[in-house]
C-alpha cells in the first residue's frame, strides 16, 4: 500500500504556439513537437500545458508499480470531477425573473394548438427555461442534457398510504433527457412534449419504484447539463399566519446552481410567479436575451429581474 503524500496536484501554465492542426491528422502517435508541448518538471508526476484555440493537454507520469491502468483513470476523473465542480460553482451569478399570467400565456401562444391547451403550466414553463438555460449555456450540440422535475406523492394524494401528520420525504424526480443541439433547434413544442411525457410519469406506483431502485443502486448526480425545477406554487406557504398577517414573501432564499424554484407572489393582487435560478455570469444576457423572445407581452411590460450581479 502507498500512502498519499497530501501535498495536491502540481499544475504548471505553459505557452505554446503550436496549434490543434499542427499535431496532423488524425491525431495519433508519434506526434510532432512533443519537446515543444510538453514540459518537466524535476520531481512533479503531472503537468498541464495550453494550446492555442482554448485546448488542454494534460501529461500524467506514473510508476507502473504503484499504478495501473484502472488507477489512471480513477485518479483522472476525481481530478476532472473537482474542476468541473469548481467551474460550475464559481462565478455563478442568482437571479430572480417574475412572470405575469398574460407572460404566462404568451408563452403558451409558441405551442399548436393541441398543447397549447392540454399542458400544464408546470410544463410550459420548466420546457420554456429548459430551452433558454441550454442556448445560453451554449453547449456541445451534442452534450446530453437533462431536467428533472421534482415533485411531491405527499402533496399529490398519491395513494402511498401515509400516516396521518407524516413529515418525511415523498419526493421523486421524474426526468427527462436531449441533446443540446437538438432541443436549441426544434420547436418549443418539442421540449413540452418531453417535460409533459415525464410529467405524466408522476404517480405513487412511480415513486415506490424509484425508492426500490434507490435502495439497490447508487444514484450518481450528473452536474454538466442538468437542471432541476422545484415548484412550490401550490404549497400554499403565502396563507401562512403566525399571528401578525400573512407573509410579503415566503419561499427558498436563495436558488443553487443547477437547482430552481418557483415560488407564488403576489403584487398588487395580481399572482406572480417568481423564477429562481443560478447562472454562470457570461451566461446572463444570453438566457435573458432568448428569454425575451419567448414572451411577447401585449401590455408591453418587461420581464421582472432581480439579481445578485
Amino acid at each position: 500500500m502507498v500512502d498519499c503524500n497530501g501535498q495536491g496536484m502540481l499544475f504548471v501554465e505553459v505557452s505554446a504556439d503550436v496549434k490543434l492542426q499542427q499535431l496532423g491528422h488524425p491525431i495519433v502517435p508519434p506526434f510532432p513537437f512533443l519537446d515543444e508541448v510538453l514540459y518537466n518538471v524535476p520531481g512533479s508526476d503531472a503537468i498541464g500545458n495550453s494550446f492555442r484555440m482554448w485546448r488542454f493537454h494534460c501529461r500524467c507520469t506514473l510508476t507502473h508499480n504503484v499504478w495501473d491502468g484502472c488507477g489512471v483513470i480513477q485518479f483522472l476523473n476525481a481530478v476532472a470531477w473537482h474542476k468541473l465542480k469548481q467551474l460550475y460553482e464559481s462565478d455563478i451569478v442568482q437571479c430572480s425573473f417574475t412572470f405575469t399570467p398574460n407572460q404566462i400565456n404568451s408563452i403558451r401562444k409558441h405551442l399548436p394548438q393541441h398543447l397549447a391547451t392540454t399542458c400544464t403550466q408546470f410544463d410550459l414553463l420548466t420546457a420554456c427555461l429548459w430551452k433558454c438555460r441550454t442556448l445560453a449555456l451554449n453547449l456541445d450540440p451534442q452534450e446530453v442534457v437533462q431536467v428533472l422535475c421534482i415533485f411531491s406523492g405527499q402533496a399529490r394524494k398519491q395513494g402511498l398510504n401515509l400516516p396521518r401528520g407524516y413529515y418525511g420525504n415523498v419526493i421523486a424526480s421524474p426526468s427527462v433527457v436531449s441533446e443540446a443541439g437538438v432541443l436549441s433547434k426544434k420547436p418549443f413544442a418539442y421540449a413540452v412534449e418531453l417535460l409533459k411525457k415525464a410529467t405524466s410519469m408522476a404517480s405513487g406506483e412511480y415513486i415506490r419504484s424509484v425508492a426500490d431502485l434507490l435502495v439497490t443502486k447508487k444514484r450518481i448526480l450528473k452536474l454538466k447539463g442538468n437542471f432541476m425545477v422545484s415548484d412550490t406554487t401550490t404549497l400554499k406557504f403565502e396563507e401562512l399566519d403566525f399571528g401578525w398577517g400573512y407573509p410579503e414573501f415566503v419561499g427558498v432564499a436563495i436558488s443553487f446552481p443547477f437547482f430552481s424554484f418557483y415560488v407564488k407572489y403576489k403584487n398588487n393582487g395580481e399572482d406572480l410567479i417568481v423564477v429562481q435560478i443560478s447562472l454562470p455570469r457570461v451566461a446572463i444576457d444570453k438566457f435573458q436575451q432568448e428569454l425575451k423572445k419567448m414572451i411577447d407581452d401585449n401590455h408591453g411590460r418587461q420581464i421582472w429581474i432581480q439579481s445578485m450581479l
